[in-house]
């Protein structure tokens, strides 16, 4: 019921900002648009958690966007350790976008996106609003991966709809900690 709510809400919010030709009240309609997607975020992963078994959940999809291959090397093996078996990687925001959008169209959208904060031409921070304000993209995590830990560009990931933020270097632990709750139970026979 909440959810359907907040679909509601959010498909007229989209139509709204549609309508909007002056920036400031722009500014204030994508901002209320991305606040909506992350309460129905948030509800459908409070949701999923709550599923019988993450095993039912299947192994989720994971993309890494970074414009150093070296971290998109790194990041890709301690994900995979972590348990991750559908990793992609790109080296920019817009492979990142066209790959979201077309798998998504495809009906096997992402279901985890870390993106590095900084990378030439759009951002991190900027993926992730165009995350949040495509219909298409709508129930897709974004963690923000940075060596950035100042308070001000944590509340703007936040404010902007992110999932989770990670901070450089990567900690394995950390990793295994944060994302074991999106990977299914690997059932064992104990006989």
């Amino acid at each position: 019921m909440v959810q359907a709510l907040l679909k509601t809400a959010i498909d007229s919010q989209r139509q709204e900002l549609e309508n909007f030709e002056n920036d400031n009240h722009r500014d204030a309609a994508e901002k209320k648009l991305i606040s909506l997607v992350s309460a129905k975020n948030k509800l459908r992963h409070l949701a999923d958690k709550n599923i019988k078994k993450r095993s039912e959940l299947g192994m989720p999809k994971l993309l890494l966007v970074d414009d150093a291959p070296s971290m998109l090397g790194v990041a890709s093996k301690l994900f995979s350790e972590v348990g991750f078996e559908k990793i992609q990687t790109v080296e920019n925001a817009d492979k990142a976008l066209k790959l979201l959008l077309a798998d998504a169209a495809s009906g096997v959208p992402y279901d985890i996106v870390i993106t590095d904060w900084e990378m030439e031409g759009k951002t991190g921070l900027d993926l992730l609003k165009i995350i949040r304000t495509s219909e298409a993209l709508l129930d897709t995590h974004v963690f923000i991966l940075t060596s950035h830990s100042e308070q001000q560009n944590i509340v703007s990931a936040i404010e902007a709809g992110v999932t989770g933020y990670l901070l450089k270097p990567i900690n394995f632990k950390m990793l295994e900690k944060k994302f074991k709750e999106y990977l299914p139970e690997i059932e064992t026979n104990s006989n």
